[in-house]
């Protein structure tokens, strides 16, 4: 257990935000900023010899409906009675994924072509296990996957899953680093303090806060 402590400090030191100690059902989670909205990772328990689950939360809640997941043998038998499933003209994400959403139009301007290549990308990267993205109002937005993720991909699965979120919804993640006045397009640094966005290397710069200064 001290050892995945350990990892979900790293990620939040990662990406400037904060680790929350977990209960009976709940590791743990890292919440964290992503531009204009909020985000948390959390990795789920499930009952002995299970897989677990794990989710990367935002709070997105557009007046719109998306689901979608990895195809599964059985889809094929129910799209012929009807079964929801848009195809977005693309031949290999059609095929990997069950796409669900109301109105077509929004669904097929939000699965864009970088869109789909961050999911395609994280369904590589958790051998299919996910992701199950739900989009809603009532919910926000969620990128769920059926296993236990492995620390090791951590990182990458959410570089990749804010990513496919900025590909979404554009502006929403745009971050200004209070230092240089420029977007910042990678990680950044927080502030403890104050929570103000740098880029890292204008933190490393000074070696503190622009707003707050040196302790």
């Amino acid at each position: 257990m001290a050892g995945l402590k350990k990892q979900f400090v790293a990620l939040a030191d990662e990406w400037g935000g904060h680790y929350l100690a977990g209960d009976l059902l709940t590791d743990a989670c890292v919440r964290f900023p992503a531009g204009r909205l909020k985000a948390s990772f959390s990795v789920q328990v499930s009952a002995p010899g299970g897989n677990g689950s794990s989710e990367l939360s935002f709070n997105w809640s557009p007046r719109r409906r998306l689901f979608l997941r990895p195809e599964r043998l059985m889809d094929s038998v129910a799209k012929l009675i009807g079964y929801e499933d848009h195809q977005i003209g693309d031949a290999t994400f059609d095929k990997a994924f069950l796409i669900q959403g109301s109105p077509e139009s929004w669904v097929h301007d939000t699965l864009n072509p970088e869109t789909r290549a961050h999911l395609l990308r994280l369904g590589k990267l958790t051998k299919w296990r996910g992701p199950i993205l739900s989009v809603n109002q009532k919910e926000g937005t969620s990128f769920r996957f059926s296993t236990r993720l492995a620390t090791s991909c951590w990182g990458e699965v959410v570089a990749t899953s804010v990513a496919a979120m900025r590909s979404m919804t554009p502006n929403a993640l745009d971050v200004i680093c209070v230092a240089c006045s420029q977007k910042v397009l990678g990680r950044l640094r927080r502030c403890r303090e104050c929570e103000s966005p740098h880029h890292r290397r204008c933190w490393e710069r000074a070696n503190a806060c622009h707003e707050c200064g040196p302790d």
